[in-house]
């Protein structure tokens, strides 16, 4: 789904990782875009999930639980269901990754925190 690759860019995520980037100044070695990607795939996810209703009751479709909705003819409870379980998997796959970087990698440990 094209919303879904392309929320994360436009939904300010990525600007404020840059921000904080130039805060934490974390090292060149810290190769953190897939945590990064994750994260604001997370935090575009949750969004969506918590205004769906209220986005739906304004007629206004940028949102990932309506649109694949009405692409896949289910009902927005059971695809509700089904993003809170994504979202959940990708919360324990950042917390893994998190950890995994921050062994590999001690330098990057306040920026990852």
């Amino acid at each position: 789904m094209q919303y879904r690759a392309y929320r994360p860019y436009l939904s300010g995520v990525f600007f404020a990782f840059q921000l904080l980037k130039g805060e934490y100044n974390p090292l060149p070695t810290c190769e953190s875009k897939e945590l990064e990607y994750k994260i604001a795939r997370w935090i575009c996810l949750g969004n969506d999930l918590i205004s769906a209703v209220k986005e739906l009751q304004s007629n206004d479709c940028h949102n990932e639980v309506i649109l694949m909705a009405l692409h896949s003819g289910a009902n927005l409870l059971t695809v509700k269901n089904y993003l809170e379980s994504e979202q959940e998997r990708l919360g324990r796959e950042i917390n893994r990754l998190s950890l995994e970087l921050s062994t590999q990698a001690p330098a990057c440990h306040q920026w990852l925190e």
